[in-house]
């Protein structure tokens, strides 16, 4: 036990997944690809069998990401951070679109749910993809 009471932890949980139906409401909107829809639906819920995710199940060996970041791949590293991510965004803007440079999945979160169904299609397709 923790020492919380029942109700800090019920609490604790409604603010989680009020965060979580937020971020999840412009993913609707982008009225993406059943299978790209799922990628994005184990991201929010920290589903997605990273190499640190499988690593701490004693499934992977390794932390560090395939694509020689030199930095342990979790979602964030996956989503943001990882170097093929930031290659395919780099040309991605050369075509016209813009994309900022964010820091973190909330960074994105928030500016993709000000953005046409189209725009969040490019960039969650452009994700699932890479």
């Amino acid at each position: 036990m923790n020492g919380k009471s029942i109700s800090a932890l019920l609490f604790e949980n409604s603010v989680i997944l009020n965060a979580t139906n937020q971020m999840w409401s412009w993913v609707k909107k982008g009225k993406l690809n059943p299978k790209v829809e799922t990628f994005w639906w184990r991201v929010f819920h920290i589903a997605l069998p990273t190499y640190t995710y499988l690593e701490n199940r004693r499934l992977q060996r390794d932390r560090y990401c395939p694509r020689r970041c030199n930095d342990l791949e979790n979602i964030e590293l996956v989503v943001t951070k990882c170097g093929k991510i930031k290659e395919v965004i780099k040309q991605v803007r050369k075509w016209g679109f813009i994309i900022p440079a964010c820091d973190s999945i909330s960074d994105y979160c928030n500016w993709l749910s000000s953005q046409s169904s189209f725009m969040i299609n490019i960039y969650c397709n452009m994700i699932y993809f890479t």
